[in-house]
């Protein structure tokens, strides 16, 4: 009887056994599948970019209109926070100087401000947390991609970011990726994206650069 009954719960126990292991199986391959597909299609965007800019620019060449055809903005004109308080607070003191501003007046006045952002950073930073699935801003991308050193500061110029009007301008009939942007460099027939796929931000890292 014991016999019997502990064959049971055996085959019980082994039944139970399979039947994660096959469920564990299906998951990893429904999970991959899914994850190849995402991967091609990328790949896909950024060869289709790479063909679009490329017969743009080699238009472009010919007319010799290259700056003003090429579609996106720099991505050297894309400034951090930091930056662009750095440049806020010299515009303000050559102007401070220009007027001829007493220099302590001028020395309490950026020192208030200091303090009323260093009292605003919690409560951002706080935001940010609590609310991760927010679209973030082009900025904010461009800041984080430029934090990676995927791309070296001195070929900033070369880079441009592509927004969904730039891709439909290209006749493109795709959009950016949420909280992510692809850039193209003309010259070496570059694509990029921010977001990045397995440490791969640059077409080239995927082996599919012509």
């Amino acid at each position: 009887m014991n016999k019997d009954r502990l064959i049971r719960m055996l085959k019980l126990l082994v039944t139970i056994v399979i039947i994660v292991v096959v469920i564990t199986v299906i998951n990893v391959v429904i999970k991959n599948s899914k994850t190849d597909i995402e991967t091609t299609d990328l790949k896909s965007n950024m060869l289709q970019i790479q063909a679009k800019c490329r017969v743009l620019n080699d238009k472009a060449d010919m007319n010799n209109k290259v700056d003003e055809e090429r579609k996106g903005s720099k991505l050297s004109t894309f400034k951090s926070e930091e930056e662009k308080r750095k440049e806020a607070e010299e515009a303000a003191k050559k102007e401070s100087e220009e007027n001829n501003e007493n220099a302590e007046n001028t020395e309490n006045a950026e020192n208030s401000e200091n303090k009323d952002n260093l009292e605003n950073v919690a409560p951002i930073e706080e935001n940010k947390q609590e609310d991760s699935n927010r679209e973030k801003t082009v900025d904010e991308i461009i800041e984080e991609f430029k934090n990676l050193n995927i791309v070296s500061e001195s070929d900033y110029d070369k880079y441009y970011v592509l927004e969904d009007g730039d891709l439909e301008s290209l006749g493109l009939n795709f959009k950016n990726e949420k909280n992510a942007r692809y850039l193209i460099n003309y010259d070496a027939r570059e694509v990029a994206i921010t977001c990045g796929y397995q440490g791969q931000y640059l077409l080239s890292q995927m082996g599919l650069k012509d």
